[in-house]
C-alpha cells in the first residue's frame, strides 16, 4: 500500500504530550466474558513494558453501560517522554455465545462436524482453498476425521477384545458365564481406552472449540443461527456516541476471530449513519485479528455483509488493518479480506499482514502454541517476546496515531 494510506486520517497533535486512544474490542466466540481479556493485560503489562521501555498500568474493570466493560491503560513512554491513556472497552456478546454453547451438547457437535465438512466439500471450498488456507482446511477436516478414527477403533477394538477374551477363556476351560464376563470386561477396558484416547485428542486439538466455531460460522451464514445483528447495531450506537464526544485522539475498533463479523457490521453501520466520521473528529482505525470473514462470505449467499466489506475495504474514511496468520486454524489464513467481492486488488485499502509469531516469540514459546490451536489463536492479544514485529500491547499503548505509524512495533 502507498504511504498516503497511512497518513490520510491524521488528527492533529496528541494534546500536550498525552495521547488519548479509545479502544472498542469485540471478542470472538468465547463464553467467558471480559475478565479474560482484562486478565491478558494484567498478566502481560510488565512483560510488554520491559520490551518497549514503557511503564504500563492497568486499572480495575467496571461495567460501562449495556453489554460493555471498561478499564484504562496508562503508559509512560521513556524514549519520547509522552504519556498514553487508553480507554479499553470490551463489547460483550458472550451472553449470546453461552446460549448457543448450551444448545450444542457433544452428540450434536458430532453431527455438526460432519455437516460443516459436507457443506464445504459440496461448495468446493475444501478443494479450492486447501493451499492458500491450509490451517483452515485442517480445522474443517480434522474433527470429523478424528471422530471417525476413534469411533472405528472403539467399535472394532471392542468387538475384537470381546471375541478374543471370551475365546481365550473358553480355551482355558472356563464356563460360558465366565467366558462371557471375560469378554465383556475386555470390551469395557477397550472402550475406556478409546474414551481416554478421544479426550486426549480433543484436548490437544481443541476439537470441540473448532467445531463450535465452525458451526457458528456455517449456522449464521445459512440463517439458522442468530447473526447478532441487533447487538452489532448496539455496538454501532456506542461507536457513534464515542466519536461524537470527541474526547479521544484516535478510536481503534478491534475485532478478534468470529467477533470480526460483528465488528464489520458495527463499523459499516456507523459510517452509514454518521457521514462525518472520517472527515472530522477523531480518526477511526479498524483492526481485525485472526478473522474468518472470507470463509464466511463463501458460505453466505446474502449481500449485506459483502456490501459492508466493500464499504470498509475501499473507503478513505478509516484505516483498515488485518493481522491474520496463515498458520492459524481458527481463521481464514492468508485469504484476501475482499476475496471474491469483485474489488480489484489495487483498489483495496485493507492493509493485511502476518503477525509472524515465529519471529516475535522465542522458539520454545512458538513450539508450545503451535501444538495448541486455541493458544495460537489468542496469541494476537498477548505481548511479543523478541524482534520488532506485531505486538498488540505496544499497539494499544503507542503514543502516536496508528494510521501514521502502521502496525510495525516501534523499537524501544
Amino acid at each position: 500500500m502507498e504511504e498516503g494510506l497511512f497518513v490520510s486520517n491524521m488528527h492533529g497533535d496528541a494534546g500536550g504530550g498525552v495521547f488519548r486512544r479509545h479502544v472498542m474490542y469485540v471478542h470472538g466466540f468465547d463464553p467467558r466474558g471480559a475478565r479474560v481479556y482484562h486478565g491478558f493485560f494484567r498478566d502481560g503489562a510488565k512483560v510488554a513494558g520491559a520490551r518497549w521501555s514503557r511503564e504500563i498500568s492497568v486499572s480495575s474493570r467496571r461495567k460501562s453501560g449495556q453489554h460493555a466493560s471498561l478499564f484504562t491503560l496508562e503508559a509512560d513512554d521513556r524514549a519520547s517522554g509522552r504519556h498514553t491513556t487508553t480507554r479499553y472497552e470490551v463489547l460483550h456478546w458472550d451472553d449470546i455465545v453461552r446460549r448457543l454453547w448450551a444448545d450444542k451438547p457433544p452428540y450434536r457437535l458430532v453431527i455438526e462436524a460432519f455437516h460443516v465438512f459436507l457443506v464445504t466439500w459440496r461448495r468446493g471450498i475444501l478443494r479450492t482453498h486447501r493451499k492458500p488456507a491450509w490451517a483452515g482446511f485442517l480445522a474443517i477436516v480434522t474433527p470429523p476425521a478424528i471422530i471417525s478414527i476413534v469411533a472405528l477403533l472403539a467399535v472394532g477394538g471392542t468387538l475384537l477384545a470381546y471375541w478374543g477374551a471370551s475365546a481365550l477363556a473358553g480355551a482355558l476351560g472356563a464356563s460360558e458365564t465366565i467366558a462371557l464376563v471375560a469378554g465383556l470386561l475386555a470390551a469395557c477396558i477397550v472402550l475406556a481406552g478409546a474414551f481416554l484416547l478421544w479426550r486426549s485428542a480433543e484436548r490437544a486439538g481443541n476439537i470441540w472449540w473448532l467445531t463450535r466455531c465452525l458451526d457458528y460460522l456455517l449456522g449464521t451464514a445459512q440463517g439458522r443461527t442468530d447473526r447478532s445483528v441487533e447487538r452489532s447495531k448496539l455496538f454501532a450506537d456506542r461507536l457513534i456516541e464515542t466519536w461524537r464526544r470527541g474526547e479521544a485522539d484516535e478510536i481503534l475498533v478491534v475485532g478478534h476471530s468470529l467477533g470480526a463479523l460483528l465488528t464489520v457490521r458495527m463499523v459499516a453501520d456507523a459510517l452509514r449513519r454518521e457521514p462525518e466520521i472520517g472527515h472530522t473528529g477523531p480518526p477511526l482505525v479498524l483492526l481485525t485479528c485472526g478473522q474468518t470473514i472470507p470463509f464466511y462470505d463463501m458460505l453466505d449467499d446474502a449481500q449485506d455483509l459483502r456490501d459492508d466489506l466493500v464499504l470498509l475495504g475501499t473507503s478513505s474514511r478509516l484505516t483498515f488493518f488485518d493481522v491474520t496468520s496463515g498458520s492459524d486454524p481458527g481463521s481464514a489464513c492468508r485469504l484476501r479480506m475482499l476475496h471474491g467481492l469483485g474489488v480489484p486488488e489495487e483498489e483495496s485499502r485493507v492493509i493485511q499482514r502476518e503477525p509472524d509469531f515465529h519471529d516475535i516469540l522465542e522458539p520454545e514459546t512458538f513450539r508450545h502454541i503451535r501444538a495448541r490451536p486455541l493458544e495460537f489463536h489468542f496469541q494476537y492479544l498477548k505481548p511479543s517476546e523478541r524482534g520488532s514485529g506485531f505486538d498488540y500491547f505496544e499497539l494499544v499503548t503507542r503514543p502516536e496515531p496508528l494510521p501514521a505509524s502502521g502496525l510495525q512495533a516501534r523499537a524501544a
